[in-house]
């Protein structure tokens, strides 16, 4: 289980690979992460951090990390919780709309119907986080002819890089 780590850590792959490194090959891993994330507001000289967080995940990122990089299987991926805030927002309005139209519509609709609500926050913002589960290789060598199909995703050479340096040399 990994929550609201990988957006703080300066060396994504050097953490990413500590990660693997202990988990037992065909194990999962769980990683929940801030979804498409605005960063600008962490640059504010006012900002009383130097570093918070320090990249945003989408789908492709995770994908390109977890199944490209480090030869891992996605099983599922979900996002979640949709905040209310402007920069959240799918399609952008002017000031006057969102102030004077649309939170006052949403405050009403949650009065009347929480589910309505739900419904339409789900509709005007994006997600604020994405859960990812993650499988390790189980190190098997799947039997095919590479000789006239070409590597197959997960093969040996693929899951090298994802196991513990230990388990690389059986």
């Amino acid at each position: 289980m990994c929550t609201d780590v990988l957006e703080h850590v300066l060396d994504l792959n050097l953490c990413c690979q500590k990660i693997l490194s202990v988990l037992t090959p065909g194990g999962i891993l769980v990683v929940r992460v801030p979804y498409r994330e605005d960063l600008s507001g962490y640059l504010a000289p006012s900002y009383p951090y130097p570093l918070v967080h320090v990249r945003s995940f989408d789908e492709h990122s995770l994908r390109l990390l977890f199944e490209r990089v480090f030869g891992c299987d996605i099983l599922e991926m979900q996002t979640t919780g949709h905040l209310v805030n402007e920069s959240r927002l799918k399609f952008p309005l002017p000031w006057r709309l969102r102030v004077q139209l649309l939170a006052p519509a949403l405050q009403a609709v949650r009065r009347i119907s929480p589910a309505a609500h739900l419904a339409l926050v789900r509709g005007l913002y994006h997600p604020s986080e994405i859960n990812v589960v993650i499988r390790k290789p189980s190190g098997r060598v799947e039997k095919k002819d590479e000789a006239s199909t070409g590597p197959a995703r997960g093969t040996s050479e693929r899951r090298a890089r994802c196991a513990h340096p230990a388990e690389r040399a059986i």
